[in-house]
């Protein structure tokens, strides 16, 4: 007979889910989160909400460039996207790598990039987040990322 490991979902109500609850909490992170996808930002919304992190969503790399170079201090990490419009998740790290060398980067995508995201990650990307994620996937990559920031 074959065990299987249960995870609770982050925000439940289960006695032994407290530790992951804390585990879950984001509270006083500033996190970017980049995706060209309107569902995926309404979902990071929720998660980043309940999380209880300072989240900011942003519809393409171009406007989160904005964004880090308008307040090159004032994000914790970002998380962006691999495939979108205008720029590519690997362009946009190198570009804010200029604005905010001390920024940690994650990469997300649905697709395994054939090496690129390896190769993002031999260039101090600090981590990759596959699609689809859960909530508590995702906090741990948000908490990861911050531990193992670049710098």
């Amino acid at each position: 007979m074959a065990t299987r490991t249960s995870h609770l979902p982050c925000g439940s109500t289960a006695p032994a889910a407290a530790a992951a609850a804390r585990a879950c909490d984001l509270s006083g992170l500033r996190v970017l989160f980049v995706d060209d996808e309107p569902g995926v930002r309404r979902l990071v919304t929720v998660a980043l909400d309940r999380l209880h992190a300072e989240g900011t969503v942003a519809a393409s790399p171009l406007e989160a460039l904005r964004l880090v170079e308008a307040a090159p201090g004032g994000f914790d990490l970002v998380i962006t996207d691999f495939r979108m419009p205008e720029m590519d998740g690997r362009e946009l790290f190198h570009r804010i790598q200029v604005v905010a060398p001390t920024l940690p980067v994650v990469i997300t995508s649905g697709y395994a990039e054939d090496g690129r995201v390896r190769d993002c990650l031999a260039e101090g990307v600090c981590g990759f987040l596959a699609k689809p994620f859960t909530i508590a996937v995702f906090a741990a990559a948000v908490r990861d990322g911050v531990a193992g920031g670049v710098g």
